[in-house]
Protein backbone atom coordinates (compact mmCIF):
# COMPACT_ATOMS: atom_id res chain seq x y z
CA UNK A 1 0.00 0.00 0.00
CA UNK A 2 2.92 2.70 0.75
CA UNK A 3 4.80 1.57 -2.31
CA UNK A 4 1.64 2.26 -4.78
CA UNK A 5 1.22 5.26 -2.02
CA UNK A 6 4.48 6.33 -3.09
CA UNK A 7 4.50 5.66 -6.70
CA UNK A 8 1.29 7.57 -7.11
CA UNK A 9 3.01 11.17 -6.11
CA UNK A 10 5.98 10.64 -8.05
CA UNK A 11 3.28 10.18 -11.05
CA UNK A 12 1.85 13.31 -9.79
CA UNK A 13 4.50 15.20 -9.38
CA UNK A 14 5.87 14.23 -12.92
CA UNK A 15 2.90 15.19 -14.28
CA UNK A 16 2.50 18.21 -12.80
CA UNK A 17 5.92 19.46 -14.09
CA UNK A 18 4.80 18.74 -17.51
CA UNK A 19 3.03 21.92 -18.80
CA UNK A 20 0.55 20.48 -21.59
CA UNK A 21 0.89 22.08 -24.86
CA UNK A 22 -1.68 22.73 -26.93
CA UNK A 23 -2.05 24.05 -30.87
CA UNK A 24 -3.34 27.44 -31.82
CA UNK A 25 -3.98 29.36 -35.06
CA UNK A 26 -3.00 33.23 -34.24
CA UNK A 27 -2.52 35.85 -37.19
CA UNK A 28 0.59 37.53 -38.19
CA UNK A 29 -0.64 40.13 -40.07
CA UNK A 30 -3.15 37.90 -42.53
CA UNK A 31 -0.61 34.64 -42.25
CA UNK A 32 -2.32 31.62 -40.11
CA UNK A 33 0.63 30.37 -37.43
CA UNK A 34 -0.10 27.18 -36.46
CA UNK A 35 1.83 27.20 -32.47
CA UNK A 36 2.32 24.88 -30.01
CA UNK A 37 2.84 25.67 -27.48
CA UNK A 38 2.07 26.28 -22.85
CA UNK A 39 0.16 29.13 -21.77
CA UNK A 40 2.52 31.47 -20.83
CA UNK A 41 2.42 32.63 -17.01
CA UNK A 42 5.61 35.27 -17.13
CA UNK A 43 6.89 38.51 -18.43
CA UNK A 44 10.37 39.94 -18.84
CA UNK A 45 12.04 42.27 -16.47
CA UNK A 46 13.43 45.40 -17.88
CA UNK A 47 16.78 43.53 -16.83
CA UNK A 48 16.00 40.87 -19.19
CA UNK A 49 16.65 40.17 -23.02
CA UNK A 50 14.05 38.84 -25.09
CA UNK A 51 17.01 36.77 -27.30
CA UNK A 52 14.36 37.26 -30.66
CA UNK A 53 14.68 33.18 -31.18
CA UNK A 54 13.95 31.60 -35.03
CA UNK A 55 11.41 29.68 -35.33
CA UNK A 56 10.70 29.42 -38.81
CA UNK A 57 12.68 30.66 -42.03
CA UNK A 58 11.30 29.92 -45.18
CA UNK A 59 8.51 31.19 -47.93
CA UNK A 60 5.00 32.45 -47.20
CA UNK A 61 2.54 29.74 -46.94
CA UNK A 62 -1.11 30.05 -46.01
CA UNK A 63 -0.46 28.33 -43.15
CA UNK A 64 3.18 27.92 -41.22
CA UNK A 65 3.60 25.47 -38.55
CA UNK A 66 5.83 26.56 -35.42
CA UNK A 67 6.58 24.71 -32.23
CA UNK A 68 9.88 24.74 -30.39
CA UNK A 69 12.23 27.07 -31.50
CA UNK A 70 15.61 26.01 -33.55
CA UNK A 71 18.32 25.18 -31.26
CA UNK A 72 22.28 23.97 -32.55
CA UNK A 73 22.17 20.06 -32.46
CA UNK A 74 18.39 19.67 -32.34
CA UNK A 75 17.40 21.73 -35.88
CA UNK A 76 18.73 19.99 -39.08
CA UNK A 77 20.89 23.10 -40.68
CA UNK A 78 22.77 22.69 -43.49
CA UNK A 79 25.56 25.96 -44.15
CA UNK A 80 25.52 27.25 -47.33
CA UNK A 81 29.64 28.97 -47.83
CA UNK A 82 28.91 29.58 -51.29
CA UNK A 83 25.82 31.50 -51.33
CA UNK A 84 25.91 35.39 -52.84
CA UNK A 85 24.55 37.23 -49.85
CA UNK A 86 24.00 41.26 -48.79
CA UNK A 87 25.10 42.57 -45.41
CA UNK A 88 23.11 45.57 -46.13
CA UNK A 89 19.86 46.58 -44.25
CA UNK A 90 17.79 49.19 -45.24
CA UNK A 91 13.62 49.57 -46.19
CA UNK A 92 14.30 49.16 -49.18
CA UNK A 93 15.24 44.85 -48.72
CA UNK A 94 13.24 44.19 -45.33
CA UNK A 95 10.13 44.89 -43.69
CA UNK A 96 9.25 43.74 -40.16
CA UNK A 97 5.96 43.36 -38.80
CA UNK A 98 4.86 43.04 -35.38
CA UNK A 99 1.00 41.61 -34.58
CA UNK A 100 -0.17 42.20 -31.36
CA UNK A 101 -3.38 40.73 -31.84
CA UNK A 102 -3.04 37.52 -30.07
CA UNK A 103 -0.35 36.51 -27.42
CA UNK A 104 1.47 33.59 -27.11
CA UNK A 105 3.86 31.48 -25.50
CA UNK A 106 8.02 31.74 -25.92
CA UNK A 107 10.13 29.73 -23.87
CA UNK A 108 13.57 30.48 -22.47
CA UNK A 109 14.99 26.66 -22.67
CA UNK A 110 18.16 25.60 -20.65
CA UNK A 111 20.52 22.68 -22.52
CA UNK A 112 22.07 19.37 -21.51
CA UNK A 113 25.40 18.90 -22.84
CA UNK A 114 23.61 16.76 -25.44
CA UNK A 115 20.85 19.51 -26.38
CA UNK A 116 18.52 17.70 -24.56
CA UNK A 117 15.76 20.59 -22.95
CA UNK A 118 15.79 20.58 -19.25
CA UNK A 119 12.16 20.92 -19.45
CA UNK A 120 11.89 21.85 -15.47
CA UNK A 121 14.27 24.69 -15.61
CA UNK A 122 12.41 26.05 -18.71
CA UNK A 123 10.12 29.75 -18.29
CA UNK A 124 7.62 30.44 -20.56
CA UNK A 125 7.42 34.22 -21.07
CA UNK A 126 4.31 35.83 -22.94
CA UNK A 127 4.83 37.12 -26.50
CA UNK A 128 3.88 38.73 -29.76
CA UNK A 129 4.77 37.41 -33.00
CA UNK A 130 7.31 38.91 -35.18
CA UNK A 131 8.20 38.39 -38.98
CA UNK A 132 11.31 40.26 -41.21
CA UNK A 133 10.77 39.60 -44.59
CA UNK A 134 13.55 39.78 -47.26
CA UNK A 135 11.68 42.21 -50.13
CA UNK A 136 14.56 41.87 -52.04
CA UNK A 137 15.89 40.02 -54.92
CA UNK A 138 19.26 38.93 -53.32
CA UNK A 139 19.70 36.77 -50.03
CA UNK A 140 20.05 38.72 -46.86
CA UNK A 141 22.92 37.32 -43.40
CA UNK A 142 20.94 38.21 -40.66
CA UNK A 143 23.71 36.06 -38.42
CA UNK A 144 25.21 33.26 -37.01
CA UNK A 145 22.94 32.05 -34.90
CA UNK A 146 19.42 31.14 -34.08
CA UNK A 147 18.66 34.17 -33.10
CA UNK A 148 17.90 37.11 -34.56
CA UNK A 149 21.15 38.87 -33.16
CA UNK A 150 21.28 42.49 -34.93
CA UNK A 151 17.93 43.31 -33.38
CA UNK A 152 17.21 45.10 -30.22
CA UNK A 153 14.11 47.20 -29.30
CA UNK A 154 13.65 50.58 -28.50
CA UNK A 155 10.75 52.68 -26.57
CA UNK A 156 9.37 56.06 -26.18
CA UNK A 157 9.90 57.70 -22.76
CA UNK A 158 7.49 60.04 -21.23
CA UNK A 159 8.68 63.16 -23.05
CA UNK A 160 8.73 61.19 -26.48
CA UNK A 161 12.21 60.13 -27.34
CA UNK A 162 13.08 56.78 -28.83
CA UNK A 163 15.36 54.81 -26.01
CA UNK A 164 17.44 51.85 -26.67
CA UNK A 165 16.02 49.74 -23.69
CA UNK A 166 18.51 46.46 -24.41
CA UNK A 167 21.85 45.53 -26.30
CA UNK A 168 21.67 43.11 -29.18
CA UNK A 169 22.76 39.55 -29.18
CA UNK A 170 25.71 40.86 -31.28
CA UNK A 171 27.14 43.23 -28.90
CA UNK A 172 27.68 40.22 -26.91
CA UNK A 173 30.42 37.90 -26.36
CA UNK A 174 29.59 33.99 -28.03
CA UNK A 175 30.89 31.01 -29.08
CA UNK A 176 30.40 30.84 -32.51
CA UNK A 177 31.97 27.27 -33.49
CA UNK A 178 29.54 25.62 -35.57
CA UNK A 179 27.31 28.09 -35.58
CA UNK A 180 24.52 28.31 -38.39
CA UNK A 181 24.79 30.50 -41.18
CA UNK A 182 21.45 32.27 -41.26
CA UNK A 183 20.55 33.58 -45.01
CA UNK A 184 16.95 35.10 -45.86
CA UNK A 185 16.06 34.29 -49.40
CA UNK A 186 14.28 36.71 -51.60
CA UNK A 187 10.86 37.10 -50.61
CA UNK A 188 11.16 34.81 -48.07
CA UNK A 189 10.47 35.56 -44.03
CA UNK A 190 11.98 34.74 -40.57
CA UNK A 191 9.13 33.77 -37.64
CA UNK A 192 10.37 34.84 -34.18
CA UNK A 193 8.29 35.84 -30.69
CA UNK A 194 9.10 39.20 -29.00
CA UNK A 195 8.82 38.20 -25.60
CA UNK A 196 6.92 41.42 -23.24
CA UNK A 197 8.15 43.45 -20.57
CA UNK A 198 6.62 43.00 -16.98
CA UNK A 199 5.49 47.68 -16.04
CA UNK A 200 2.93 49.74 -15.51
CA UNK A 201 4.01 52.19 -17.59
CA UNK A 202 2.47 52.20 -20.94
CA UNK A 203 4.42 53.77 -24.29
CA UNK A 204 5.21 52.90 -27.86
CA UNK A 205 7.47 50.18 -29.27
CA UNK A 206 9.05 49.24 -32.26
CA UNK A 207 12.30 46.70 -33.19
CA UNK A 208 15.27 48.01 -34.59
CA UNK A 209 17.77 45.52 -37.38
CA UNK A 210 21.31 46.89 -37.96
CA UNK A 211 21.82 50.31 -36.87
CA UNK A 212 22.95 53.70 -38.37
CA UNK A 213 22.27 54.67 -42.05
CA UNK A 214 21.17 50.69 -42.13
CA UNK A 215 18.66 50.60 -39.32
CA UNK A 216 15.35 48.72 -40.53
CA UNK A 217 12.45 49.46 -37.85
CA UNK A 218 8.84 47.80 -37.44
CA UNK A 219 5.62 48.93 -37.44
CA UNK A 220 5.30 50.96 -34.10
CA UNK A 221 2.85 49.18 -31.31
CA UNK A 222 1.86 49.33 -27.59
CA UNK A 223 3.18 47.80 -24.56
CA UNK A 224 4.18 48.47 -20.90
CA UNK A 225 7.51 48.41 -19.74
CA UNK A 226 8.65 49.03 -15.97
CA UNK A 227 9.43 53.23 -15.83
CA UNK A 228 12.84 51.75 -14.25
CA UNK A 229 14.17 51.68 -17.03
CA UNK A 230 14.50 54.96 -17.86
CA UNK A 231 16.85 55.88 -14.95
CA UNK A 232 19.41 58.22 -16.78
CA UNK A 233 22.52 55.29 -15.97
CA UNK A 234 20.82 52.48 -16.87
CA UNK A 235 19.96 54.84 -20.55
CA UNK A 236 23.64 55.58 -20.67
CA UNK A 237 24.65 52.27 -20.64
CA UNK A 238 22.94 51.10 -23.35
CA UNK A 239 23.06 54.11 -25.91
Amino acid sequence: MRVILSLSIIFFLACCKQRPARVTNLSLDGIVISDTAVVPDSFLTWREHSGYPIYYLGPILDTIRIGRQYIKGNTPWANDYWQVRSRRYSDNTLQIVVDTSSETDSPEEYLQENYQVLEDSTNHYKSFLFYVRNISDSAIHLGGMFSLQFMHREVKDRQGNWIKIERKLSEYSFCTTGAPIVLLCPQDIVISKLRRYSGSFVTDFRLVLGDGDQAVYSNVFRDSIDPAVFEEEIIGDLQ
